[in-house]
């Protein structure tokens, strides 16, 4: 690994904890998860989303921990580092497009601060330093499908909120869908890189089709500060984890 390979690796770490744990804003953000894992924010229609999201919050941990770990065979340090990063990524694709959404169709109840989008980005980013393990499968393209699908039908049905008067039915289930189909994307891309490594291994590689194949400079840098091997095939990038 190169040592600008490095110093963008960490620059990718780094900024996480420093914008989340050491900025204000960020601790405020965390505070209000808190908050809500204790059941102490807006009531309890508001907080019946939580233990679902919290619930596909830890299973995707608890995924991307093994996958990471027995899968691809990675260290424990970065085992830990790249299974913390997926649940904050997902948590934050969310609410970046809930946010910008909200921003256009509800500014009275939803007008964040820069700040916000800021703190979404940066979960983001460090989740996407997992990039060169993901491959596309057709339950993702599924999932992804009925993603935006289900925001489209939100916003037809005029982007209802939890808390706002009327039955909170609509809300609450696509609220609830959303989120957990958050966590689900990511953790399909994970799942299918992993069984894509494991065919190479077994002699039965095919091209990787995932993300960073798609904007293959992406994909080339990410794969360098990831340690991971790139090879170029006749069609595409292809990925190749190689053991610590």
């Amino acid at each position: 690994m190169s040592n600008v390979a490095r110093l963008a690796l960490a620059g990718l770490v780094i900024q996480w904890p420093i914008i989340n744990l050491l900025w204000p804003e960020g601790r405020e953000y965390l505070d209000y998860l808190y908050h809500m894992g204790t059941w102490q924010f807006q009531g309890s229609d508001y907080n019946i989303v939580f233990p679902f999201t919290f619930s596909a919050a830890l299973a995707l941990f608890l995924l991307a921990f093994y996958t990471f770990r027995f899968g691809f065979k990675l260290d424990w340090a970065r085992t830990h580092l790249f299974s913390i990063s997926l649940p904050f990524a997902s948590t934050s694709l969310f609410e970046e497009i809930y946010q910008d959404i909200g921003s256009v169709l509800h500014v009275a109840y939803i007008n964040p601060p820069v700040e916000a989008h800021l703190i979404n980005m940066s979960s983001i980013l460090f989740g996407l330093t997992t990039i060169t393990f993901w491959k596309a499968s057709r339950i993702f393209y599924a999932a992804l499908t009925a993603y935006v699908l289900l925001w489209g039908l939100w916003v037809l049905g005029g982007f209802p909120q939890i808390y706002e008067a009327g039955d909170p039915a609509f809300a609450i289930t696509v609220n609830t869908t959303l989120k957990i189909l958050s966590y689900f994307l990511l953790g399909a891309l994970l799942v299918g890189g992993a069984v894509v490594s494991a065919s190479k291994k077994e002699g039965k590689s095919k091209p990787n089709r995932c993300l960073a194949q798609i904007v293959p400079g992406l994909g080339k840098f990410l794969g360098s500060i990831s340690d991971l091997k790139v090879e170029e095939r006749v069609r595409g990038v292809g990925f190749e984890p190689t053991n610590p």
